[in-house]
């Protein structure tokens, strides 16, 4: 780690253009997070069911798989394979019965946005953009993915996209050169914020899940991978 880390709240108000700073603090937790982040980035829980949790791995004799993983470690089972692809970044639906995830197919650079059943059934390819589509999260209700849409090439605009569970409504929130990563939906399903850069500095924005310009968060220069709280503060992890 570069040095330590701190969360940035802020908060949506109805004054000031809607958004304001709250507080800021020192959380140890953080760094905690923060070391168990590469995990979680692979494994996600099956809902409210906090026992078990879904694996992507790539094995070189099989290919890429999702696994249901124990809490513990104890067991694991298989879902799905795709032979001779990379699957990475699984996300499970809020009521736990989806699992969206990446594939990409050997060393091209070109991946696409897929959505299973929770057992690895009825697995279908939901975008076919020729670019590497990655980092799927769902909304609220589960009716839709956000992603985010990389050139597959060595230039091209990055894009915040959203899509339906069946494959349908392509949407493009945002689109630029500057790099975006992490989409995050707010609790009501409104927003999705996400980081990017502003000029040379990183820094959080957010969008409405129906388009129009994105809005930069005052106060969150240098912020990374945000996470909403149920009352629409907005934490965050970032280098002082």
């Amino acid at each position: 780690f570069c040095g330590p880390m701190r969360s940035i709240a802020a908060r949506h108000g109805p004054e000031a253009g809607g958004w304001k700073i709250t507080g800021s603090a020192i959380l140890s937790a953080l760094a905690l997070l923060t070391l168990v982040g590469f995990f979680t980035q692979y494994a996600q829980p099956i809902g409210d069911n906090t026992e078990f949790s879904v694996l992507s791995r790539h094995e070189p004799q099989t290919g890429g798989s999702l696994y249901l993983v124990r809490s513990d470690g104890a067991r694991e089972t298989r879902l799905l394979t795709f032979s001779d692809k990379d699957i990475w970044g699984s996300a499970v639906s809020p009521k736990g019965k989806r699992i969206a995830f990446r594939v990409a197919s050997g060393k091209n650079p070109e991946s696409d946005i897929y959505v299973a059943r929770a057992d690895g059934s009825d697995a279908r390819r939901l975008t076919h953009s020729g670019r590497h589509d990655t980092q799927p999260a769902w909304s609220p209700d589960g009716k839709q993915i956000a992603f985010i849409s990389i050139p597959a090439g060595t230039s091209g605009e990055y894009l915040l996209q959203t899509v339906r569970m069946d494959g349908s409504g392509l949407m493009t929130l945002a689109a630029g050169v500057a790099e975006k990563r992490f989409p995050a939906w707010s609790p009501d399903g409104r927003f999705i914020a996400y980081e990017t850069r502003n000029g040379f500095n990183q820094q959080l924005a957010i969008v409405s899940k129906s388009g129009g310009e994105p809005r930069w968060l005052d106060s969150t220069s240098g912020g990374d991978e945000p996470a909403w709280s149920r009352d629409l503060s907005l934490i965050h992890i970032s280098e002082p």
